[in-house]
């Protein structure tokens, strides 16, 4: 009785002292250990709501409360997402399904527009104004990259805070040799694209300036999408560089681009996310990679367009590893560093799928946090996009700090099959609590279409 009794006490003390140095036992199993090629974890409990944990360490993040289904789970409903009204972006007039565009040849255009209400949406207001934009996608084919491929950014302003709306138009570069044919450098409408998703932020700069993520192709000596080694697309990583007119009713656009090897990405770079550092002026660019290879090419059809041939085969005897790149800029992103890994801020380099990802800048502590994919081992393509993770990123070295990553989610092997993905999700901030929220669509592919089912995830940053 008496050594059952040291033992029990023994058990309080070490409770005790970690709960004064500020871990929460119930969350130290969501945490990622280990680096590159072992991701060590236990899948944590759905049931998680901690709102009265304790944030008092260096890198403490903790799941306040999360909603999880299955595809092939058991079905019941979704919460609403924990985000009051006042923190979301404005309900938005819809638009039509097709445009008659401005082209030299006859064009009637599909409209891919997102009326999300996230910070990812690609809608921007002006702060203390009433002037806001919204960007969408005009593309002949359907909605996705292997046979739409023409995709043409356009843009509409509003000057009553998104009530009413002024015409669609194309966004054009400066510069006499732009037009809407000729919209971007490297970019013509009738045989690349330039493509803005709703996954990553826009970003007011410091200057004044709104900067946008895109990706973008460009062509070869053939006139073709330029594709060194049969992937699934080859891209390049863009900002657009937009300014408001003097009265708010439309904006001037510049444009810069980072692209990368071949051979270190087969893929190029795409869905890029950029935040700016604490340097006035200067930015950082994180863009997905690949390893796919191999498995189509493009070939020309009338009319100056093409399509894509799929060869039936992958080519993996390739080295390529899948990760995350990093660029960098000094002069309000005109001009780009050679890219280089994404890695933990230790230097250790760690794999990350070919899926998007998002830095995001907390208001209530100014630290920076990217959100995103990494796996144990290299992946396979766009595989595994497991699990989804949450950290924060060290701005003397921009890596992403080790022991500040927590898992939100990742495979169960009772409901999910390998081939599920937790990505393209998005992102909101209450700026009353400083919460962030993450919501995706969890999709499963283990059949001959995708399922999906709703997921969020509710994340409490510490104090600054």
């Amino acid at each position: 009785m008496k050594q059952k009794s040291i033992l029990i006490i023994a058990i309080l003390a070490v409770l005790i002292v970690f709960w004064l140095s500020g871990h929460d036992l119930r969350y130290e199993k969501e945490r990622i250990i280990g680096a590159a090629r072992s991701i060590f974890m236990v899948v944590a409990n759905k049931n998680n709501a901690a709102a009265t944990s304790s944030l008092t360490t260096n890198y403490d993040l903790r799941i306040l409360d999360r909603e999880i289904h299955y595809p092939f789970g058991p079905q019941s409903d979704v919460r609403p997402i924990p985000i009051p009204e006042t923190a979301l972006l404005p309900r938005l007039p819809p638009f039509p399904k097709t445009i008659s565009a401005p082209y030299p040849w006859d064009s009637i255009e599909n409209v891919y527009f997102y009326n999300g209400r996230h910070l990812s949406a690609n809608v921007y207001q002006e702060p203390g104004k009433s002037w806001l934009f919204q960007l969408g996608l005009l593309c002949p084919g359907v909605n996705d990259t292997p046979t739409a491929g023409h995709y043409k950014i356009w843009c509409r302003v509003s000057q009553d805070g998104g009530k009413t709306f002024g015409d669609l138009k194309p966004v054009v570069q400066q510069g006499k040799q732009y037009n809407p044919a000729h919209p971007l450098d490297g970019v013509w409408a009738d045989k690349n694209g330039a493509n803005v998703d709703d996954t990553r932020p826009i970003v007011r700069a410091t200057n004044g300036e709104i900067m946008v993520p895109i990706t973008s192709s460009v062509l070869d000596k053939d006139g073709l999408p330029e594709n060194p080694l049969n992937a699934y697309g080859f891209a390049y990583a863009g900002v657009l560089i937009g300014q408001w007119l003097k009265d708010g009713s439309d904006l001037t656009w510049n444009y810069s681009r980072v692209g990368i090897d071949a051979q270190l990405s087969s893929r190029g770079l795409s869905e890029p996310t950029l935040v700016e550092l604490k340097r006035k002026g200067e930015f950082m660019l994180v863009a997905r990679g690949s390893n796919d290879r191999g498995i189509c090419k493009y070939e020309a059809f009338p009319g100056g367009r093409y399509k894509y041939s799929w060869t039936g085969s992958r080519d993996k005897k390739t080295a390529v590893a899948g990760h995350k790149w990093v660029s960098f800029s000094k002069d309000y992103c005109r001009t780009w560093s050679e890219p280089v890994l994404f890695t933990y801020s230790d230097g250790t380099a760690f794999f990350s799928p070919s899926a998007c990802s998002t830095l995001i800048r907390s208001r209530k502590n100014g630290r920076l946090y990217w959100i995103g994919n990494i796996c144990p081992e290299n992946p396979d393509g766009n595989c595994p996009r497991y699990p989804l993770i949450i950290g924060q990123v060290d701005e003397k070295n921009c890596g992403l700090i080790k022991e500040s990553v927590l898992v939100l989610d990742t495979l169960n092997p009772a409901y999910d099959t390998p081939k599920t993905e937790l990505s393209n999700f998005h992102v909101y901030e209450d700026p009353q609590t400083g919460n962030i929220c993450v919501e995706l669509g969890r999709r499963d592919f283990a059949g001959a279409e995708a399922k999906w089912a709703k997921c969020w995830y509710l994340i409490g940053v510490p104090a600054a």
